[in-house]
């Protein structure tokens, strides 16, 4: 491909999507993507209903919370501090949202490279060894309660994104 780089993203469908740019960063669309592994397996680019990104979802959690949790509550003053509540855990539900994204994406791409027990090691240890003890801490530690449990639980996600990442970086580069 001499000077272009690319990337490649798998949707929770299992749909691959892949994009090749230019030395000026400009986006070059690719029409097909073949993956060749046990089996071989193309997928085309369309503009059909195909589901929104997770970039897109989390962003409408983000920008649209109070009108979201205004659907389960009327906005009235005796509902204000739920309110309030529930527009805080959509902001973490956002930001949850992209980590989970990036964890997802990173094990399935090491599971491309026939790497499956480590990613359960790294996961298992992310979500007791980091998130759990986070959860605790800053659910009675520092008095969050639920939503420290919810920030616990972001960062177990992020310590095995961080890490799932980095492994596939390495594992991939030996190829």
């Amino acid at each position: 491909f001499g000077s272009l780089h690319g990337t490649a993203l798998m949707a929770p469908s299992g749909a691959v999507k892949a994009r090749l740019y230019a030395p000026a960063l400009t986006p070059i669309p690719v029409d097909l993507v073949t993956v060749a592994g046990d089996d071989i397996s193309f997928f085309w680019d369309s503009v059909g209903d195909e589901p929104r990104p997770m970039a897109f979802t989390s962003a409408i959690l983000w920008l649209f919370a109070d009108r979201i949790a205004g659907l389960y509550l009327p906005p009235t003053k005796a509902n204000a501090d739920v309110i309030r509540i529930a527009i805080t855990f959509l902001h973490v539900a956002a930001i949850f949202q992209i980590v989970d994204g990036l964890q997802v994406v990173a094990s399935l791409s090491l599971r491309g490279l026939k790497d499956a027990r480590a990613p359960m090691w790294i996961a298992g240890g992310a979500y007791w060894l980091a998130g759990a003890p986070m959860c605790a801490w800053l659910a009675f530690g520092e008095n969050l309660n639920g939503l420290g449990i919810w920030y616990g639980l972001a960062f177990g996600l992020t310590v095995a994104a961080f890490a799932m990442t980095t492994r596939w970086v390495i594992l991939a580069g030996r190829r």
